[in-house]
């Protein structure tokens, strides 16, 4: 996965690739594992962290390729549509954020599948909600296929990714083995597939 290899890629000289986006930044340093911050009107603010234990571990290296990676990845693209924040390295921790305008801008640079939008939306696009969501409420209550599509106005964040995401919203439901932190924060951590959170 390519954030879970970013510290190195960056240190052995070779492309990274990074992630996030937003509007209202996020304070990384109160960050303690990797996270993307879905902001109103779609903005995605990320922020990954890293070990950096290894001695020959660079700070300025690491600025330095991440800014590279930034800025050929929006010249490309037309568009200053991800931008570099900070980087912070402490006590062996490494945290980068970016700022990327939308979930699609996201996806491309990541190369991960990352989605945020509205239920109608999704089906749109092809999208198949074919399995049970558990409600954030109770746990222990389940709702499938159907009754998701009668959602349709509901915002809805689908990733593979593991990461521990914050919705501009409260979160209704979710895939059965995803963490449920608060009332807009879910952990994909310990699900083994995509995880979808439905939140209004």
């Amino acid at each position: 996965m390519r954030k879970t290899g970013l510290i190195l890629t960056v240190v052995m000289l070779f492309t990274l690739i990074l992630t996030g986006c937003g509007a209202k930044n996020v304070d990384a340093s109160k960050i303690t594992t990797s996270t993307l911050t879905v902001l109103k009107g779609g903005k995605i603010d990320a922020v990954f962290v890293e070990d950096f234990s290894q001695s020959y571990y660079n700070q300025s290296e690491l600025d330095t390729m991440i800014k590279e990676e930034v800025e050929e990845f929006n010249k490309n693209s037309g568009s200053e549509s991800i931008k570099y924040i900070t980087s912070i390295v402490a006590n062996n921790i490494a945290k980068v954020q970016l700022d990327f305008d939308n979930a699609d801008i996201y996806s491309e640079y990541e190369g991960e599948y990352f989605y945020n939008g509205t239920v109608k939306d999704a089906v749109a696009n092809g999208y198949s909600f074919d399995y049970e969501l558990k409600s954030a409420s109770d746990e222990s209550s389940t709702i499938d296929g159907t009754k998701i599509l009668e959602l349709g106005d509901y915002g809805v964040v689908i990733t593979a990714e593991p990461l521990h995401v914050s919705v501009p919203g409260k979160v209704m439901y979710v895939s059965v083995d995803a963490s449920i932190v608060s009332e807009n924060e879910v952990d994909t951590y310990e699900n083994p597939g995509e995880t979808v959170i439905l939140y209004k």
